[in-house]
């Protein structure tokens, strides 16, 4: 990576500090710097389409929102079985999906677009969270049944979101992880950690970072790895 503009994908179970760290690690660095989010929460988005900051907002006057994150873990094994439905239940839920899917395609290009803006102009892009990371276990991984809506966003990820220059997984314990959000189970978290775990494996720069220090040694061994990888 040796003097070149990095995206640097921060990525971990929820609890772990990623938007913290990532938030403030552009002014950790020596070279100019932009901090971008890429998880599902419209809410925390710093680039999102205008239909989905409406949907958003529609969805928390009617208490539905969901914070981001990556795909529930009860949606893993695939498309639903559908053989028993009507058929006109069945092409609209189809149609529902492919719209989705178009959606979310248009909204992961945008995305892309301003982290290669960014990188033309060259500066480091710290990405709080990655699509690729994210869906590599539930869309990505070789094997996966899938709907048809899923496959073609699956192509759209491994396409666009494949590894990024550098990934710094930050990772804890899941009774750590737990006690911070309070979200999820034991079970789910230790499970998550491993996903992550394994697409760390498989990327050709990554390092992971003890997220129990405090905040400032979390920091500091990300400045120093991204300064590292730059060197």
């Amino acid at each position: 990576m040796s003097g070149r503009v990095a995206t640097v994908a921060l990525i971990g179970a929820d609890g772990a500090g990623k938007t913290t760290v990532a938030r403030r690690l552009p002014e950790r660095l020596a070279v100019p710097a932009r901090y971008v989010y890429l998880g599902a929460n419209p809410a925390a988005a710093t680039h999102a389409l205008p239909t989905t900051r409406l949907v958003h907002r529609h969805r928390v006057r009617r208490g539905t929102a969901a914070a981001g994150g990556p795909p529930a873990l009860d949606r893993e094994l695939g498309p639903t079985p559908a053989r028993s439905l009507p058929i006109r239940t069945r092409a609209g839920r189809g149609a529902r999906a492919a719209a989705r899917t178009a959606h979310q395609i248009a909204e992961g290009s945008y995305q892309w677009s301003v982290i290669a803006w960014h990188r033309r102009r060259g500066r480091v892009v710290v990405v709080d969270r990655w699509y690729g990371a994210d869906h590599h276990a539930h869309e990505l991984a070789p094997g996966a049944r899938l709907s048809r809506s899923r496959r073609v966003r699956a192509a759209f990820l491994r396409r666009a979101f494949g590894p990024p220059d550098l990934v710094l997984l930050l990772d804890a314990p899941a009774e750590v992880l737990h006690a911070r959000k309070g979200e999820g189970t034991l079970a789910e978290l230790a499970r998550r950690r491993a996903e992550y775990d394994d697409y760390l494996a498989g990327v050709p720069a990554g390092r992971r970072i003890d997220a129990t220090q405090p905040l400032d040694a979390v920091l500091a061994a990300a400045a120093a790895a991204i300064e590292e990888a730059r060197a």
